[in-house]
C-alpha cells in the first residue's frame, strides 16, 4: 500500500502504525529504519512536549489530514518536532493522517519529505481520499484473524530503566517481547512497550490522555493486553514494569465487536448475551423494553453475521476459548 502511495506522493520517509481505538496508543509500527531510530524522541514529543499536529488531534479533526507546513504556516521552527526531530535529521515538512472510518481510529501514516520540501493540497486531499479505505483494511483484517491456542497463560514482566531501556525481564516476558516483534533477543523494544511506558511517563506528568494499557494482536495470534505501571524498591530508584498477558475475552471482545461497526449500546448488548443474561435481564440492566433489546440484537445479528444468540455466542467463543486466562495479576 505504501509503494503505490508514493507513485502518487513522493515520500523521502514513512511512519505507518496500528493503534487500539480505546486509547489511540500504538500496537504495531512499520517505518523506515531513520524513523524507528527516532522512535523516543518522537513518542516523547508526542506524549510530554507541548506541539502542533498530536496524532491524538488529528484523529479528532475532521480532516483526519495536517500537515506541518500548514499548522505553523510555512514557519516550521515555531514546533519542537521540527527543531528537535526533524531538522537534525534533515527532514523537511511532515503529513500526519488518522486512518479513521465510521468514527473509530484504525491507525495512523506519518509522511515525511526532506528539508526544504513540502507537501501541496493536491497531495492532501489524495490521502483525505485513501484515508477512510486504508481504515477499512485495517478494520476487516482484525476480522479475518484466526486466533491460536497460547502456549502458557503466565504473565510476563519486563522492568525499565528511567530512561525507558531494557534491564531485566522474566522469561515469560522475554518470550512475549520475540512474540511482539516476531524475532528472538529483539534488539530494540516492541512499539507497544515504548508507547506504554511513554504513556505513563506523560500521565506522571500530569498530561491527560488515555491509561497506558494497549490491546494488541501479537505475531502468534492472540489478543495481549500490556501495561505500564512504577516498581518502586526500597531503597533503590522508581522503575518502570510493563506487564504482558493473554486478553481476557472482556478485554477484547468490546474491540471485536466494534470492527464489526456496532453501536455502543449494541456492543453493550451484545456483551450481555455472550456472558449468558436474558433479555430480560439485558433490558433491567440497560433501562430498555425487551423490545428494543430484541431491536438491537436484531441489528447486532445482521452487522456480526449470525441468526441467533447461539451462533453469536459461537462465533466469539472460539477466540474466547483461545485466550482465556484467569486474572492472576491485579
Amino acid at each position: 500500500m505504501l509503494d503505490r502511495i508514493r507513485r502518487v506522493v513522493p515520500m523521502d520517509a514513512v511512519f505507518f502504525a496500528g493503534c487500539d481505538p480505546s486509547t489511540l496508543l500504538f500496537t504495531d509500527v512499520v517505518a523506515d529504519d531513520l524513523l524507528v531510530r527516532l522512535t523516543p524522541q518522537f513518542l516523547r514529543n508526542e506524549f510530554l512536549e507541548e506541539d502542533v499536529n498530536k496524532f491524538r488531534a488529528v484523529a479528532a479533526d475532521p480532516s483526519h489530514v495536517m500537515t506541518l507546513d500548514a499548522a505553523t504556516s510555512g514557519h516550521r521552527a515555531e514546533s519542537a518536532r521540527y527543531r528537535e526531530i526533524l531538522d537534525p535529521a534533515h527532514l523537511g515538512d511532515e503529513m500526519r493522517v488518522a486512518l479513521t472510518v465510521g468514527g473509530v481510529c484504525w491507525g495512523f501514516m506519518c509522511l515525511h519529505r526532506e528539508r526544504g520540501s513540502g507537501f501541496s493540497q493536491s497531495d492532501t486531499v489524495f490521502l483525505q481520499s485513501v484515508a477512510r479505505p486504508i481504515a477499512e483494511g485495517m478494520r476487516a483484517a482484525l476480522l479475518l484473524a484466526r486466533l491460536s491456542n497460547p502456549d502458557s497463560n503466565q504473565p510476563g514482566v519486563v522492568l525499565l530503566t528511567d530512561t525507558r531501556e531494557l534491564q531485566a525481564a522474566t522469561p515469560a516476558g522475554l518470550a512475549f517481547l520475540e512474540e511482539l516483534t516476531g524475532a528472538p533477543n529483539p534488539g530494540d523494544l516492541p512499539i507497544p512497550v515504548q508507547t506504554v511506558a511513554a504513556r505513563l511517563a506523560a500521565r506522571d506528568a500530569g498530561h491527560d490522555g488515555p491509561p497506558p494499557t494497549i490491546r494488541v494482536l501479537s505475531r502468534a495470534d492472540r489478543w495481549l493486553v500490556i501495561r505500564a505501571t512504577h516498581l518502586v524498591e526500597a531503597p533503590g530508584p522508581d522503575r518502570i514494569a510493563v506487564i504482558i498477558e493473554p486478553a481476557r475475552p472482556d478485554e477484547f471482545i468490546p474491540l471485536m465487536l466494534r470492527a464489526h461497526r456496532l453501536t455502543p449500546r449494541e456492543t453493550e448488548v451484545a456483551v450481555m448475551v455472550v456472558s449468558g443474561r436474558s433479555t430480560k435481564e439485558i433490558g433491567g440492566q440497560l433501562r430498555l423494553s425487551e423490545n428494543s433489546v430484541q431491536d438491537h440484537l436484531k441489528a447486532v445479528f445482521e452487522k456480526v453475521g449470525v441468526r441467533s444468540r447461539r451462533e453469536l455466542t459461537a462465533n466469539l467463543q472460539g477466540q474466547v476459548r483461545a485466550t482465556h486466562r484467569p486474572n492472576t495479576l491485579t
